[in-house]
């Protein structure tokens, strides 16, 4: 009987066997077992009674946290207390968000409160107010070995970390970013791309959105060792090679 819940979400499992008998809700709540949660498009009370029933009671168990709407965002992330009992979250994806509501969120919470976070992935469906800013807290995460960003810069914006290069592991900062895996489906040009590409000696992934040529046509870049790197993935864009 149980090997049906390897077919299902958690939410399925949920909503079909909570209510049934106290044996299943027992096994949901209790058990030791590590879960992924997807929150559904549903109703804020029928959100809000699943966050009670099983994200609250189970958050040790969580590895996988999938959110898809800016109230799933206030239930979770609205307790700083709260947040540091997911001690087994490994991924954390954010679907189909406005930036407004990450950006803070990058700035203060995932850095001081997610400490096993491996796995990042964000979707944000409008503009970014401050990418330069939101790309370095990203990169700045210790912990993180995949990186995936759906976004959109404004076009006229000139992207540059804003990493310290003085910062060292003595003082708590991070010089380099410890990606493996980096996705960004956005605009970059190739004096950027030198830019961004410094703080990843371990990259074994890239894929970017579109390749854009040089703003300054003076600029001269110069060779960037990735001894890591086996896959580059891009689009080309007003790129000419002469």
């Amino acid at each position: 009987m149980y090997e049906i819940f390897d077919y299902l979400n958690e939410y399925d499992i949920y909503e079909s066997f909570y209510d049934l008998n106290q044996r299943f809700k027992s096994l949901l709540i209790e058990s030791n077992l590590p879960i992924k949660i997807k929150f559904p498009s549903i109703s804020k009370l029928n959100l809000y009674h699943y966050y009670r029933r099983i994200v609250i009671p189970n958050k040790h168990r969580i590895t996988l946290l999938h959110l898809t709407n800016p109230f799933t965002l206030d239930l979770i992330f609205s307790s700083s207390f709260f947040i540091l009992k997911f001690t087994r979250l490994q991924t954390l994806i954010f679907d189909n968000m406005q930036a407004k509501y990450l950006e803070d969120m990058v700035d203060n919470i995932i850095p001081y409160h997610l400490p096993n976070l491996s796995s990042l992935i964000i979707h944000v469906v409008d503009q970014i107010q401050f990418p330069s800013f939101f790309y370095s807290e990203i990169f700045s995460l210790s912990t993180l070995s995949y990186c995936k960003i759906t976004c959109e810069i404004k076009k006229d914006s000139r992207l540059s970390l804003l990493i310290d290069d003085d910062d060292d592991d003595d003082d708590g900062g991070n010089k380099y970013s410890p990606i493996e895996t980096l996705i960004i489906n956005d605009h970059f040009c190739l004096e950027e791309m030198k830019d961004i590409l410094s703080y990843f000696p371990n990259l074994h992934r890239l894929s970017i959105g579109y390749l854009d040529e040089f703003r300054n046509k003076q600029l001269k870049i110069d060779p960037i060792n990735l001894k890591a790197l086996t896959e580059f993935n891009r689009k080309l864009e007003f790129l000419y090679f002469n």
